[in-house]
C-alpha cells in the first residue's frame, strides 16, 4: 500500500506483485513514494510441487490474486496505464499490478490464495500502518501531495 489514508469509501491503492528481495522492491519505490510503502499482506514459503519451479508457483499465486481481485471482488478496480503494453483494455491501456480496493478485499484475496497454494500469510492491519506513519512524521514538516489515477 502506497498511502497511509483511504478515501471516503474506504478504498486505497494496493500493489500486488512478487519480489525476490522485499527490501530491494520497497527501496525501489522511494523516488515516487518518499515516505515509503506499507506492507499489507505477504504470502511466503509457498510449497514447490514436483515438476514446478519456485518462480512458477509464486507467479501462479500472483495471477490468482490478480484475477480474484479483478473478477471476483465487487467494487475493486484494476489500474490501467499507458506505461504498460501487455493485456491492453479497449482504451489501449495496459494492466498494472495496482488495485483500487479496500484493505479487507486485499486480505481476503491473500487468504484465498493461501488456501489454494499453501504457504505462510502475514497480514498487517491499517491501524498499525497509520500509527507507524504518524510517529514517523511527528515533529517534521510535511508536504501532502496528490496523485490522480483513472479508475
Amino acid at each position: 500500500m502506497a498511502f497511509d489514508q483511504l478515501d471516503q469509501k474506504g478504498y486505497g491503492l494496493f500493489k500486488i506483485g512478487m519480489a525476490i528481495s522485499l527490501t530491494e522492491r520497497i527501496d525501489g519505490y522511494h523516488s515516487y513514494f518518499p515516505t515509503g510503502v506499507y506492507i499489507s499482506c505477504i504470502l511466503s514459503k509457498i510449497p514447490v510441487y514436483p515438476g514446478a519451479t519456485k518462480a512458477h508457483q509464486y507467479k501462479a499465486a500472483e495471477t490468482f490474486i490478480h484475477d480474484y481481485l479483478e473478477n471476483k471482488t465487487p467494487g475493486v478496480k484494476r489500474i490501467h496505464s499507458t506505461t504498460r503494453s501487455n493485456k491492453m483494455n479497449p482504451e489501449g491501456l495496459g494492466k498494472t499490478d495496482w488495485f483500487y480496493a479496500t484493505y479487507l478485499d486485499i486480505e481476503n484475496a491473500f487468504v484465498k490464495a493461501q488456501e489454494i497454494f499453501g504457504g505462510n500469510i502475514y497480514v498487517r492491519h491499517l491501524n498499525e500502518v497509520n500509527k507507524d506513519y504518524k510517529k514517523a512524521i511527528a515533529k517534521k514538516p510535511i508536504f501532502v501531495g496528490k496523485i490522480v489515477y483513472n479508475l
